[in-house]
């Protein structure tokens, strides 16, 4: 490089300094807008945390409310009959109906609706438990297992009525959940209420998957001794 060269690249503006003098001249002529969104973003930021705040400390009023009713609903089933129960059920039936329509979007909200279906079944009142059970089902995950268990829950109150179609549909749905803990007993069960509803030839299916599928199920037996019987009956009907 030349002496004529350097003098003149030295002569030229800093191009560093340049472009931070032309930032600054930005944020100048645009201060009160970024002041704006600095401002939004700390609002936004503190909304977040306060909602944050709100939702932890509503789940855990809801989870004190339930903590103190269990107390009772513990009570009510550790007894073994209606007299030794100390327990005024109506009353704790009202306090978990509370807590399920107050806080029914938190867990122990969404637990107070299995309690009360529960409770209703215990007391012989299967449309108040179906509906109990359903509102616990409708709060539970696509792929909860603890669906299974409460499907099989309605399935028994509707059983329990006599609508035997409504059971055997709850009982199928739990059948056809692969992999559940509950899918022998659920076989068992679709059969049984199809076999209420004369509908033999079906229910001989559901009694010949659970041998087929659980042979080493303690309901195994069972379903093997409703086929003979089931044999037997025909047998005898045949002229």
């Amino acid at each position: 490089m030349t002496k004529r060269q350097r003098q003149k690249e030295l002569s030229q503006p800093d191009r560093f300094h340049l472009i931070i003098d032309r930032l600054h001249e930005s944020l100048v002529q645009h201060r009160s807008e970024i002041l704006f969104a600095f401002v939004a973003l700390l609002v936004l930021i503190g909304l977040g945390v306060g909602v944050v705040a709100w939702m932890d400390s509503r789940e855990r009023r809801a989870l004190d409310m339930l903590e103190a009713i269990e107390l009772d609903y513990n009570a009510y089933f550790e007894a073994g009959n209606d007299e030794e129960r100390e327990v005024d059920v109506t009353h704790l039936i009202t306090r978990l109906d509370e807590l399920a329509q107050q806080r029914g979007s938190t867990k122990a909200g969404g637990l107070a609706f299995f309690y009360l279906g529960e409770l209703y079944y215990q007391e012989e009142r299967y449309e108040d438990a179906v509906a109990a059970y359903q509102g616990y089902l409708n709060k539970l995950p696509k792929k909860s297992p603890y669906r299974a268990w409460v499907l099989t829950n309605i399935g028994y109150s509707y059983e329990a009525l006599s609508d035997f179609a409504a059971a055997a549909e709850s009982f199928l749905a739990v059948a056809q959940m692969a992999g559940n803990p509950l899918q022998d007993d659920a076989y068992l069960n679709t059969a049984r209420v199809l076999e209420k509803q004369n509908k033999v030839g079906e229910a001989r299916q559901y009694y010949q998957r659970l041998i087929d599928e659980f042979p080493d199920s303690p309901q195994a037996p069972l379903a093997r001794t409703k086929l003979a019987l089931l044999a037997s009956k025909e047998a005898a009907a045949t002229p």
